[in-house]
């Protein structure tokens, strides 16, 4: 074989050796090589609950979220006239109720006072009549009598004045009279006076559950009572029903238990 031959003949059959050997590996292949397991993406998951949690707490950007209604404007702005309407309506039932209780608080004070002077004047006119008839009286005289009386019931308050007080009223009683009404006036506060004490001690003994004897002694005790000279209103010298009260517990005191004493200083306060 020539030289020339060996030479085409030798890449020739390289040529084939590698085209034999490149189908022999392509046919193989699959069988030989085991195919691989599908792998699934560990970081995509391990990192999904992590993106979870920070969309849930991380808030949504201003764009994404729905833009807040305009406080002037649309329904807001009709509830909140609504509002002030009510409270506007609420602060005015409040003045007119503070108006009235004001006003129902000066109602109750003006019937106080007119019921007082109603009081006072119909005790003054019970006590001017109980003198009419015996002083023999003038329509003038009796209403200026009247209205003394009134006054000082009115300005007292239901408190008892003092002696000084009603010995100063003494004197206007006097200024309205004439002597002889003074002294008809005078001898009638006198009879009256006596009497009460001609009874006192058997009364203060029957407030205390005292037995007969023991009232007996104790108006012997008290002795008889001798009115003031020019005497016209009792209140002035302790002749009235208060004052002989006291003055008689202040002599009979010695001869009272303590319970006796306790209940009628309890009766001379009120």
């Amino acid at each position: 074989m020539s030289r020339k031959t060996v030479l085409i003949s030798a890449p020739l059959g390289l040529g084939a050796l590698v085209l034999l050997w490149v189908a022999m590996s392509a046919r193989g292949e699959p069988e030989s090589r085991p195919a691989r397991p599908v792998v699934k993406p560990v970081t995509a998951i391990r990192s999904a609950p992590a993106e979870l949690s920070a969309t849930v707490g991380t808030p949504a950007p201003a764009s994404s979220l729905p833009p807040a209604p305009a406080e002037g404007g649309g329904e807001y702005t009709v509830i909140n006239e609504r509002i002030r309407k009510m409270e506007e309506k609420l602060l005015a039932l409040e003045t007119k109720r503070n108006t009235l209780a004001g006003g129902n608080q000066e109602l109750e004070r003006q019937l106080a006072e007119k019921q007082g002077e109603l009081s006072a004047r119909t005790m003054a006119e019970w006590r001017v009549r109980t003198l009419e008839q015996q002083l023999d009286l003038n329509s003038t005289q009796k209403q200026a009598l009247i209205d003394l009386w009134a006054g000082w019931a009115k300005k007292d308050g239901g408190r008892p004045a003092d002696r000084e007080t009603w010995l100063q009223r003494e004197a206007e009683v006097r200024s309205q009279l004439s002597v002889e009404q003074a002294a008809r006036l005078h001898e009638n506060a006198a009879t009256q006076s006596q009497q009460m004490w001609a009874n006192l001690g058997r009364s203060i003994g029957s407030m205390v559950g005292a037995s007969k004897e023991d009232q007996t002694r104790y108006q012997q005790t008290l002795g008889d009572y001798r009115a003031p000279n020019a005497m016209l209103l009792p209140e002035g010298y302790g002749a009235d029903w208060p004052g002989m009260m006291r003055e008689a517990l202040g002599r009979l005191r010695p001869m009272l238990s303590a319970d006796q004493v306790a209940k009628l200083d309890r009766f001379v306060q009120r």
